[in-house]
């Protein structure tokens, strides 16, 4: 029995009715989720459509210069670092790198540089998560973090003024984003956020996940393990770490969390949080250098 409360049905289209259209997903990543979640997909194609972008074929060949591979000679071209990293460290650069650059074309750099943060450090969470203390796939729980919280940037970019006051409420009164989001538009980020990435054709288990991940009761056991509660613990991480997208951190440290049956050790969440935290920072500098 699953222990996520679900919300009224509401479909894309009664979404669409109130909000308007929402943005397709930019070519790029568009392309880049394809092929990457094609088993059948062949790296020289996925290399030749990042080749036809500077900055995210200058951001792969950084990473593979990185301490982390410990190469006694420099990388220089994009072909050499795809041969360091392996499939699905490009994979994730690429995916990583293109839904950088949604976040940077909006006006309201503070709120989507915040945002970005939240996100970032969300899906590297949620990706140890998935990887150290579950059977689920660890791409899938990275991209669900990482796109967890699109629908507020698809509020903020179509409808940026509403938006931008409602965040404004919500850091001077502390009052919960969610509650607020209803109100205003009668749906809220998760709903909003899982509309658009079925839109963007985003697997299934994804957009479920991104629909349901606040709607999770962690402190009860289901009886399998869930991407949308990986997702949920990660944001729970994000906040903790000083990454929150404004909202206040109310859960206490002490808080006993499950993704299935059994609760997570103590030990384990600590040693998440300090390595999340550990990898966000790292990751941000490759990222912004």
């Amino acid at each position: 029995m699953s222990v996520c409360v679900k919300n009224d049905p509401r479909t894309v289209d009664q979404i669409l009715q109130r909000l308007g259209d929402l943005p397709s997903a930019p070519p790029l990543l568009d392309k880049a989720l394809r092929l990457t979640m094609d088993v059948d997909s062949h790296i020289p194609e996925i290399v030749r459509i990042v080749a036809a972008d500077q900055s995210i074929s200058a951001k792969v060949v950084r990473v593979s210069n990185s301490p982390m591979y410990a190469r006694a000679s420099r990388v220089s071209t994009l072909d050499e670092a795809v041969a360091v990293l392996g499939f699905n460290q490009l994979k994730s650069i690429i995916i990583t790198a293109s839904t950088f650059q949604i976040f940077q074309t909006t006006a309201h750099a503070e709120i989507a540089t915040k945002l970005w943060h939240h996100s970032y450090s969300s899906a590297i969470g949620a990706g140890i998560i998935a990887e150290r203390l579950t059977s689920l796939n660890k791409d899938q729980a990275y991209l669900g973090g990482l796109l967890h919280d699109i629908g507020k940037l698809a509020f903020l970019k179509t409808a940026p003024q509403a938006y931008t006051q409602l965040v404004e409420k919500v850091k001077r009164d502390n009052t919960g984003l969610l509650a607020e989001e209803q109100r205003e538009f009668g749906f809220d980020h998760a709903d909003l956020g899982a509309a658009l990435l079925e839109k963007w054709a985003v697997p299934d288990e994804i957009s479920n996940a991104v629909k349901s991940h606040h709607t999770c009761l962690l402190g009860e056991a289901p009886a399998t393990e869930e991407l949308a509660r990986v997702i949920a613990v990660a944001d729970s991480v994000s906040q903790y770490i000083g990454a929150a997208f404004y909202e206040p951190y109310r859960v206490g440290i002490e808080e006993q969390y499950y993704l299935g049956p059994v609760p997570i050790d103590g030990e384990h969440l600590i040693m998440i949080r300090c390595d999340t935290e550990s990898e966000f920072h790292y990751q941000l500098g490759l990222l912004y250098g």
